[in-house]
């Protein structure tokens, strides 16, 4: 249906930004092309209005039953990444023209589901609050409440410095040249001093089961994974929800993805995903190249 794939990228970051995973996001998407296709047209007069109604009480949904494996998980929880320097694939070229990044997608991670919800009908869709209250079942004055706690949350996430694109590809291209090198004191110049390290393995690969914090830390857990287990590695920087990020593989296959946040000059968080199946969207991706 012609109407429908016009929308698909757009309902795609929908979902994505609701649930901070790219494979649940894609699955959303189809659910709302099956309730797509067998509605009546007749009382469809806004096709964009429909699909993005349909996608975001799905995408509210899930979101609310992910709660729970969220509780359970093991280690950190950590956004699945979408690779954005793919042309000719528009999940990348959406994610990347809608600006989501992984840094927002973490803060998100921090509202509940409604409050969440209510940001993003409120912020990215321009819904009114009577119109997020039809839609989420809460009155409009739940809304104003949810979502003047919503933009507190994420308040402390935009006052960080985010430098000029060349700036941060500069920077990801020091931090892989002094692990390349093994130089600790090359990594600490570019890190901020209170720099986190979140890794997340899910249980089902190596990662670190806490943060680690600080500059001298961080510098030394990398150098540390780097000559224990880079044998074999081949990692290159590409781009990832918009940003340079480093890519890392093994026979061809990508096994880890570590992304950046960035403050000023100076990296200020580092996401490191190694779960193969946070992985999984970003092989499709490029088994489709």
């Amino acid at each position: 249906m012609s109407d429908f794939e016009d929308y698909r990228a757009l309902l795609f970051t929908i979902a994505y930004r609701m649930t901070g995973s790219a494979a649940d996001a894609e699955d959303l998407v189809q659910d709302a092309y099956v309730r797509f296709a067998s509605a009546d047209r007749d009382v469809v007069r806004d096709v964009k209005a429909f699909l993005v109604t349909i996608l975001t009480r799905l995408a509210f949904d899930r979101l609310k039953s992910a709660q729970v494996k969220r509780e359970e998980y093991i280690g950190p929880w950590l956004p699945e990444p979408v690779l954005t320097g793919i042309d000719g694939d528009p999940y990348a070229r959406a994610t990347r023209d809608e600006h989501v990044e992984l840094a927002l997608l973490r803060t998100l991670e921090r509202l509940s589901p409604q409050e969440r919800a209510v940001l993003l009908l409120y912020e990215v869709l321009d819904h009114d609050h009577n119109e997020i209250a039809d839609l989420l079942g809460i009155t409009a004055a739940s809304s104003r409440q949810l979502l003047h706690r919503a933009k507190e949350r994420v308040a402390a996430e935009k006052k960080r410095f985010t430098p000029a694109p060349e700036e941060q590809r500069r920077l990801v291209e020091q931090f892989m040249g002094a692990l390349q090198h093994g130089d600790v004191d090359g990594l600490r110049q570019i890190l901020a001093a209170d720099v986190v390290a979140i890794g997340d393995g899910g249980g089902k690969a190596l990662a670190a089961r806490n943060p680690v914090h600080g500059d001298d830390a961080v510098s030394r857990f990398f150098i540390g994974l780097v000559t224990k287990f880079g044998a074999g590695l081949t990692p290159a920087m590409e781009e990832v929800n918009g940003a340079p990020a480093i890519i890392t593989r093994r026979d061809g296959e990508i096994v880890n993805i570590l992304s950046f946040v960035f403050d000023g000059d100076h990296i200020a968080e580092i996401l490191s995903v190694v779960n193969p199946d946070k992985l999984a969207f970003a092989r499709e991706q490029t088994a489709q190249v």
